[in-house]
């Protein structure tokens, strides 16, 4: 049996004498295209469900990214049915743009137009495979038989568009030869021309060229010499934007990126930690009116108090899951969730007639957390007595008819529980400012 070293034929690297790359300077961004949705989504032990995909599309839309590739709307009916959900729901805010993404087959293309209508602004972006290997496995075709398969592809969106673009939509082509990194540049060039002359692009309104590190079979270096020959010899370069979406085999996922926006890349696919660490952050701002809270009432008559609209109440805060993947393998896998909450809240006003609740040794108190603690205030033990001591800012005194009564005075150290309990001070809401859950998850197959 050979040995691991001898069984693979070794990345023949292509010859770059004159490669310019390595001189260059990154001096912007690249566009951003968030591809969690999709391939974040796919690379999931658990795929999220509408709901779950919505919340993370509104986190995305929060943190500013203006291109999210929503899903794969032909694949099934969850991605199907989210398309339409962010669209007839009206989610998708004016300047953030949605991708959807479909093989180049047409029927697969004519379930996804169905997906995206009524979308304001939509990245339709198909794919084929391209490599050496594909063609003979998969495909059992040659260069020529691959390239009819994208150009037909490319015809036929052209042609379903027009209406679609006529309607109002701001439409916009995706083309992606999958398994970039496994074909001959030379054929990849061709590929490529072909389906930008098929789908009519021009200067004015570009396609984007999306290459794929679809299996990392090469470093870096070696990526970004064929990015560089590529765009080196497209014919139309001025009509295509070119992307990445590089995987990360290898554990070269951004090396693959930074040295591809050297080589000329303008465009980035990615997701968030690769799937690997997935988190949920919401933010809340909510205001309750008519809190029905239990109003004490005096001992004397008979009862504990009743239930009643008090008052309304602020509360800010957030909350946040992290779930990421610890250890896997081909039998075992290991992943650990953690999950943490922080809220405030202050009560705004009182609808009864008193202008504080008192519950014994908590208030609701307006401008107060709900259930602020209130009570006397230790200052230890007397050395002298043993007697317990409270700070207290009340004395007794004596009226003009000479009758005992409480004066408020500045605070002093008293081991008097009458004087004490007078002198109540705020202690903070019992309420926890934080709170929290982690839990690990192994699995054997």
């Amino acid at each position: 049996m050979k040995q691991g070293f001898e069984k693979y034929i070794p990345f023949v690297p292509l010859k770059r004498p004159r490669r310019s790359w390595p001189d260059k300077e990154l001096k912007q961004a690249p566009v951003w295209c968030s591809v969690d949705l999709r391939d974040g989504n796919q690379a999931l032990v658990d795929p999220m469900n509408v709901e779950e995909k919505l919340e993370f599309f509104h986190t995305l839309v929060d943190i500013g990214v203006k291109e999210i590739e929503v899903g794969f709307p032909s694949a099934s009916e969850v991605e199907y049915d989210f398309c339409r959900t962010l669209i007839e729901g009206g989610h998708i805010p004016d300047d953030v743009t949605i991708q959807v993404l479909v093989q180049a087959r047409p029927h697969l293309i004519t379930r996804t137009f169905e997906a995206i209508e009524g979308a304001k602004h939509v990245i339709f972006h198909f794919y084929n495979s391209t490599s050496t290997l594909q063609r003979k496995v998969v495909f059992h075709t040659d260069v020529q038989g691959v390239k009819q398969i994208a150009v037909d592809a490319a015809e036929l969106i052209y042609d379903m568009a027009q209406p679609v673009i006529a309607s109002g939509m701001d439409l916009r082509y995706e083309y992606s030869p999958e398994s970039f990194m496994g074909t001959e540049m030379d054929y990849a060039v061709e590929i490529c021309q072909a389906v930008i002359e098929a789908i009519h692009v021009t200067p004015e309104k570009k396609i984007i060229l999306n290459l794929p590190t679809t299996v990392e079979n090469c470093m870096p270096n070696y990526f970004a010499d064929e990015l560089e020959y590529f765009i080196s010899k497209l014919p139309s370069r001025d009509s295509a934007i070119i992307s990445l979406h590089p995987h990360n085999d290898r554990g070269c996922g951004v090396a693959t990126a930074e040295m591809g926006l050297l080589a000329g890349a303008e465009r980035i696919e990615a997701t968030l930690f690769g799937g690997r660490l997935t988190t949920t952050i919401e933010y809340y701002n909510r205001y309750t009116r008519d809190m029905l809270l239990n109003n004490p009432l005096a001992i004397s008559s008979g009862f504990t108090g009743f239930d009643d609209n008090v008052g309304s109440m602020m509360n800010q805060g957030f909350e946040a899951s992290f779930r990421g993947v610890i250890f896997e393998r081909e039998n075992f896998h290991w992943d650990a969730t953690a999950m943490v909450s922080l809220n405030r809240n202050k009560v705004k006003e009182i609808t009864s007639s008193q202008d504080v609740i008192n519950y014994g040794s908590m208030v609701i108190e307006v401008g107060k957390p709900i259930y602020t603690f209130y009570m006397s205030k230790s200052a230890g033990v007397s050395p002298i007595t043993g007697r317990q001591l409270y700070y207290a800012y009340y004395q007794y005194g004596v009226d003009e008819n000479g009758a005992m009564v409480t004066e408020r005075c500045p605070e002093y150290v008293t081991d008097n529980v009458g004087l004490a309990s007078l002198s109540k001070y705020y202690y903070g809401s019992r309420q926890a400012l934080f709170s929290g859950s982690f839990a690990s998850n192994f699995t054997i197959f």
